[in-house]
């Protein structure tokens, strides 16, 4: 989820048919609040991929880790000395946060 403090945009229809009254300061808290909710609910969602293996497409690199996305769009950071880029990797979920999933090359048992 994205949002973003309303802000008036010369040219636009709610230009026209809408005042902006209100303070800048109740706008930032009212972003903060609904930015912490966000948060909650997707460490909550993210919380259920613990120690779960999950296939990730590999986009790049970044200090050391490689990162890419699950089928359902979760960023997801891993190590590995091998060239992973555009391979599809078995990863197994080791630690969540609301916005990216930690783990570790997933290994046949």
């Amino acid at each position: 989820m994205h949002v973003a403090a309303y802000s008036v945009r010369s040219g636009t229809i709610a230009s026209r048919e809408y005042e902006d009254n209100v303070y800048s300061d109740i706008k930032k808290e009212r972003l903060n609040r609904v930015e912490t909710i966000q948060a909650k609910i997707a460490g909550d969602i993210n919380s259920r991929l613990k120690d779960k293996t999950v296939e990730v497409l590999v986009e790049g690199k970044k200090s050391d880790k490689w990162y890419g996305r699950t089928r359902c769009n979760k960023l997801v950071f891993f190590e590995s000395d091998d060239d992973c880029l555009r391979q599809l990797v078995d990863v197994t979920i080791r630690s969540i946060s609301p916005w990216a999933l930690q783990g570790e090359i997933a290994i046949d048992e």
